[in-house]
């Protein structure tokens, strides 16, 4: 019973994944249209962006964005603890 209830999410999740994508899509294209550029401009940048969005290409970025921010993470955190080394006078 709870793998079918896991199977069923992973399918809700990519189902709405597909979808808010092609809603993306569609929503580029039409801000295209809108913006008045030529139609042969408008099936290049489409092909573009069809082409980027694809799950390896976004498995890419979203792993090479993850290292990124998490860089920059790391970066402030060890600014904030960061230990001076203390002075010693006491050198016998």
């Amino acid at each position: 019973m709870i793998k079918q209830r896991h199977i069923l999410t992973y399918s809700v999740a990519c189902t709405l994944a597909v979808l808010a994508f092609l809603i993306g899509i569609y929503l580029l294209e039409q801000m295209m249209v809108n913006d008045g550029m030529p139609t042969e401009q408008i099936a290049i940048g489409m092909k573009y962006a069809r082409m980027f969005s694809t799950p390896p290409i976004a498995a890419i970025f979203t792993f090479v964005g993850g290292l990124f921010i998490a860089s920059i993470l790391n970066l402030i955190v060890a600014a904030i603890m960061k230990k001076d080394k203390e002075v010693s006078f006491n050198n016998y």
